[in-house]
This record gives C-alpha cells, sequence and structure tokens, in this order.
C-alpha cells in the first residue's frame, strides 16, 4: 500500500492547530478540514482495497491446494485410470468379437 499521505495529513493537522480562533479564518479552517477528510478518505480506500486484494490472493491459494495433489496420488490415480480404460476396452472388443461371430455363423446358415 501507497504511504504518501502521512506527511501531508501532518503538516494540515499543525497548519489546522496553528490557525488562531478568528472568524475571519473560519473559511480557512474549513478548507483545511476538508482536505484533511479527503486524504482520511483516501487512505481508508486504501486499506480496504488491500485486505481485498490480500483476501482475494488468500482464497486463491486455498482454492488451489484443493485442487492440486502430490505428485505420488496423481500417479496412482493415474495408473488407477489407465487400468479402468483398459477394462472397459477389453469389454468393447469381447463385445465386437461375439457380433462378429453372430454375424459368420449367420452368413454361414445362409450359405448353407
Amino acid at each position: 500500500m501507497k504511504n504518501n499521505t502521512g506527511r501531508s495529513k501532518t503538516l494540515l493537522e499543525q497548519a489546522l492547530r496553528s490557525l488562531p480562533g478568528d472568524n475571519a479564518l473560519q473559511g480557512t479552517r474549513y478548507h483545511v478540514n476538508k482536505a484533511l477528510d479527503e486524504i482520511r478518505k483516501i487512505e481508508k480506500k486504501r486499506r480496504k482495497r488491500e485486505r481485498v486484494e490480500t483476501t482475494a490472493a488468500e482464497e486463491w491459494q486455498e482454492k488451489m491446494k484443493l485442487f492440486t495433489m502430490p505428485p505420488e496420488i496423481a500417479k496412482t490415480a493415474l495408473e488407477n485410470i489407465d487400468s479402468m480404460i483398459s477394462q472397459e476396452q477389453d469389454k468393447i472388443d469381447k463385445i465386437k468379437n461375439k457380433d462378429n461371430n453372430d454375424n459368420n455363423d449367420n452368413m454361414e446358415t445362409f450359405i448353407d
């Protein structure tokens, strides 16, 4: 977070304290107070923005932890998936072979 408002704020506070209580300087006091309020608003916005940015970064890191896994677990999971795929492929091949055999048997009965 930028911290370039501190010196300005300090100088404006000193200026406000050093102004005499004369009614003729009431407008001056108003403008100095207005400038101080503006600096405080800017500082508040910066603190809020910093909290939001920090929170967003922390949330992202937590989500990444949920979606990432150690390499050993990933390897085991991929091996299991490969095994399941090969089992399903074997089932598909058996069905294809059975269909081919049935078609061949039907063709033989027509030929005979």
